[in-house]
């Protein structure tokens, strides 16, 4: 998809490229392009929030922490068995690289 819109185009034309490889690009470079305002706005609501209800601030920061982990170690358990096929077999799945899509 880079080659294909890096190609020059005839004056006064726009050119469209669509289908799936097209989506699945533009749906990745979207989520890596808004990712760090993601988890920023995540982390400061987390600190801020926790901060008033508490009073602490060695709370919200544990509460971080624990919840990096948290989500780190799902991610790897979901990995283990989808993608690498770990327990595939108990669970009836067939392991294969996760495709993001349209949602359709």
């Amino acid at each position: 998809m880079r080659d294909l819109r890096a190609l020059p185009t005839p004056p006064h034309t726009r050119v469209l490229a669509g289908g799936f490889t097209a989506t699945v690009v533009d749906s990745v470079q979207s989520i890596v392009d808004r990712s760090p305002l993601m988890v920023g706005v995540l982390l400061a609501a987390t600190l801020v929030l926790m901060f008033l209800a508490l009073g602490s601030l060695l709370l919200p920061l544990k509460a971080i922490v624990m919840s990096r982990l948290s989500l780190g170690a799902t991610f790897d358990v979901l990995v283990a068995v989808f993608q690498l096929g770990h327990g595939a077999g108990l669970l009836g799945v067939t392991p294969e690289p996760l495709q993001p899509g349209t949602g359709a």
